[in-house]
């Protein structure tokens, strides 16, 4: 008996598994012994294993996220709409679904990309992340790709990654919609989140000013001749063609303008505050013919604005349109006739701010011509005539104080930068553009040569091409196409290697300086060349 249960032990113990003809056998038991032999090896490895999976755990990059909450305006509906109740829709939501879609936009992704340079960012640029495999067999890598190509690919690869961070959803049934930006940087997230709801609020204000200025020329095409015979109401068209930069059509509604004023004169001689309607047409057309480079128009509106007032008349209503009646001198420094200036006779007393802004010309004609001092003797009746200014003018005196500021400020400029002070000039026009920023509103502007134009010929001469981009953009964002700053801006651009804009800058110039007289190389004839 004992013989037999050994005998079936022996045998239990050597059972092994039978695998098809022709292979060997696997036994569990040797199995066994292994694992147990190597038992310290095989934990050893798989805590090493884990202690690697938590390493490279952590040192992954955390993500940070930043929200923003945009609340969409309802659209105006009637006071039924029966789509939507068939729809079972709320009536934004047709609205929220389509700025949600905006706000996915490859456009609106890319000015956020341009913006903040993301392209040189290696979390959205994954190029500029070290390959391995690139660096082990390089050549793998494309080396006869053109740059334009590569560069195309970048920006292209880096608005996917941000479109890959983003997040964009409506709350429920409400009109608000929350964006949110993942990144490794916290204030990155913020960063980017804050920059794509700016540009997406831009862009939604760009669209309706285009529209707004659609529906305003549409408007104004249709009103500018209902009344022909009404030289005034034939001129207020220009106020919205000069402040959008469509100066040749100023230029033609005030041309209409004074043709039926010549009309009323004869028959109605005897006239006063007409006379003030009358000049201000004139002064329009000249401001509109400056700007687009038409200095013969610009110079014979300016004239006319004396030719048609009597002695009498003059002395009445002087006081009222002194303001404006210095033209020809803001025509003659505008495109550089420093001679024609200085032969103009002074104007009459009573006229003291024409008197004063006389002086000031000539003080930055004699600089031009490197008289200095003759350019000095001006500049100090300038400041006597300015202090002269009675405190009762009709034209506020406060007001006129600061116009002629600006003048102070300009004519310390140009005499610095004739001299070759280029800081010193720099300094003092940035001065008179800041006072001029703070003028009263008006078409055309208080101070008819925008400062910003020699500013930037300053920047340009002394080689600070980013301040002198920065001046130009400022002063087309308050004079859009005007053809000195767009000038200017394309130099500046050029400088800085910013060829595409640049070339669109100067195409834009070409377009507004068709009708001109003469080419320019400068935004200011101060500055011939720049």
């Amino acid at each position: 008996m004992d013989q037999r249960l050994n005998k079936n032990f022996q045998m239990s113990q050597q059972r092994t598994f039978s695998l098809p003809d022709g292979e060997d056998e696997i036994s569990l038991e040797a199995i066994f012994r292994t694992f147990k032999r190597r038992r310290g090896i095989l934990f050893a490895t798989i805590f090493l294993l884990m202690g690697l999976t938590a390493l490279v755990v952590f040192q992954l990059p955390k993500e940070y996220t930043a929200d923003v909450l945009l609340e969409i305006e309802p659209r105006t509906n009637k006071v039924i709409d029966p789509l939507a109740i068939l729809s079972g829709l709320p009536m934004d939501t047709e609205t929220i679904l389509t700025e949600i879609e905006i706000i996915r936009s490859r456009a609106l992704h890319q000015r956020v990309v341009e913006k903040l340079n993301l392209t040189r960012d290696p979390e959205f640029n994954s190029s500029l992340t070290p390959s391995t495999l690139a660096g082990l067999l390089p050549f793998l890598q494309d080396q006869e790709t053109p740059a334009a190509a590569q560069q195309n690919e970048v920006m292209f690869n880096t608005i996917r990654a941000l479109g890959d961070k983003l997040d964009i959803s409506n709350n429920g049934l409400s009109r608000t919609i929350t964006i949110s930006v993942r990144s490794e940087d916290p204030q990155k997230a913020a960063l980017i989140v804050n920059t794509l709801t700016d540009e997406y609020l831009n862009s939604q204000l760009e669209a309706k000013f285009d529209e707004l200025e659609r529906t305003s020329g549409w408007l104004t095409e249709r009103l500018s001749d209902l009344v022909p015979a009404s030289g005034h109401l034939l001129h207020m068209p220009s106020h919205i063609y000069v402040k959008t930069g469509r100066w040749e059509k100023a230029i033609i509604q005030n041309e209409k303008a004074m043709c039926a004023d010549k009309v009323y004169r004869v028959l109605s001689p005897e006239q006063l505050t007409q006379h003030g309607y009358m000049t201000h047409n004139s002064h329009m057309l000249a401001y509109a013919a400056m700007m687009s480079g038409r200095e013969e128009k610009a110079l014979a509106a300016a004239r006319d604005m004396w030719e048609n007032l009597t002695e009498d008349t003059l002395r009445q209503l002087g006081p009222r349109i002194d303001r404006i009646m210095c033209s020809v001198y803001d025509v003659q420094k505008r495109f550089g006739r420093w001679d024609a200036i200085l032969a103009e006779p002074a104007p009459p007393s009573y006229m003291p701010i024409t008197t004063a802004t006389w002086r000031a010309a000539r003080a930055v004609a004699y600089a031009a011509k490197k008289d200095f001092a003759n350019a000095e003797n001006e500049y100090d009746a300038f400041k006597i005539a300015k202090a002269g200014i009675s405190d009762d003018t009709p034209w506020a005196r406060d007001l006129a104080q600061r116009v002629l500021e600006v003048s102070a400020h300009f004519i310390g400029g140009e005499i610095a930068l004739q001299k070759g002070e280029w800081d010193k000039a720099a300094e003092l026009l940035e001065k008179a553009a800041a006072v001029e920023d703070t003028l009263p509103y008006g078409e055309p502007p208080r101070w008819i040569q925008p400062v910003r134009h020699t500013l930037g010929a300053v920047y340009l001469k002394s080689r600070n091409y980013p301040e002198a981009e920065r001046v130009y953009r400022e002063d087309l964002a308050k004079w859009p196409n005007n053809g000195w700053s767009l000038y200017g801006l394309s130099r500046a651009l050029e400088q800085q290697e910013k060829t595409e804009e640049a070339m669109e800058a100067m195409e834009k110039h070409h377009r507004i300086w068709v009708k001109a007289d003469a080419q320019i190389a400068t935004s200011c004839m101060c500055i011939p060349k720049t």
